[in-house]
């Protein structure tokens, strides 16, 4: 921090994720460069997440709002952040120690880059792995994590794509990598392994009939305004 300023601001939303959220606050805590503020918007949990949040003390913000989706929550946070930089580290995951000193280094090498993602390591929860075995496709594999959960951006950036759509259950962060696409901001993809996205009981019903049919809804809307006329460009 500079002057009281934060220079990273860790945005974690939540809803009923008291399991697994105190390990993804010790992650972000842990970081080895950029020690950031850390923002839990307690998305209107019926279980003890704010409480797991405020344990931590003066070291996490805590904000309670109406449960009205991830979207909202994150918007939440971005609106109460004070970071140059925002991150976004969702309550059933983690962030790499060195996620914050990888990234600010990208930045340091361009200064030019507005957003630097890095890669995704998934693996299984224990509780999943006991209950379906030790063998499990996606445990142990990579990917390049193009969402706002594997980023560091500039504030700048993220105001500049907008807010997160607040309409969708789940697919916020796809319409978001969508309208990044189509913004002018300039990102980089570091080859390291930055966040571990944790796959439990909870999360592997994404590919259901009513999420696919959100992501249908978005990728629809991007081609309405590909197909519209473009009269924000006009003088």
């Amino acid at each position: 921090m500079q002057d009281g300023t934060p220079l990273i601001s860790v945005i974690t939303a939540v809803y009923n994720g008291e399991r697994y959220l105190a390990d993804a606050i010790r992650s972000a805590l842990e970081q080895t460069a950029g020690l950031p503020e850390l923002v839990v918007v307690d998305d209107g949990s019926t279980d003890g997440s704010a409480a797991v949040a405020e344990s931590f003390g003066a070291r996490v913000r805590v904000v309670r709002a109406p449960h009205r989706g991830q979207g909202a929550a994150r918007n939440e946070g971005m609106r109460v952040a004070g970071g140059a930089y925002l991150a976004f580290l969702d309550a059933d995951d983690l962030f790499a120690t060195t996620k914050h000193a990888l990234q600010l280094a990208a930045f340091e090498r361009d200064p030019a880059l507005d957003i630097v993602f890095g890669h995704v390591l998934q693996f299984v929860s224990d509780e999943l792995r006991a209950s379906m075995g030790s063998r499990f496709p996606q445990d142990g594999s990579i990917l390049p994590g193009h969402l706002a959960t594997a980023a560091l951006g500039r504030r700048a950036a993220f105001d500049r794509i907008g807010p997160f759509c607040e309409g969708n259950r789940v697919a916020d962060q796809f319409d978001w990598h969508l309208r990044m696409a189509e913004s002018s901001v300039r990102t980089a993809t570091i080859p390291d392994v930055i966040y571990h996205r944790r796959l439990h009981d909870r999360n592997l019903g994404l590919g259901d009939v009513d999420h696919r049919k959100e992501y249908v809804r978005l990728v629809k809307a991007l081609l309405d305004r590909r197909r519209s006329p473009a009269t924000e460009r006009k003088p």
